[in-house]
């Protein structure tokens, strides 16, 4: 039953590294601001018919300089 979960995962992982595999040309260093740009995702867990996955989400809140986090559903 683990599959669908590293499934999840690995293409919450693609899907959030498509800005950072750009062209070489355009890369410069990493600056305090793209901090706020990260999200994580823990929490994983399998619903007992397998049907669902819930997961966390969560980034930094620059407005309110804290972290925020949301549950999410697959």
């Amino acid at each position: 039953m683990r599959h669908p979960v590293s499934v999840l995962l690995a293409s919450l992982v693609i899907s959030s590294a498509g800005p950072a595999l750009r062209a070489q040309e355009d890369r410069r260093p990493i600056v305090a601001e793209d901090l706020y740009r990260l999200q994580f995702a823990s929490g994983v867990a399998v619903s007992p018919d397998g049907r669902w996955v819930a997961y966390v989400i969560s980034r930094a809140d620059s407005a309110s300089n804290t972290y925020r986090a949301d549950l999410w559903l697959a």
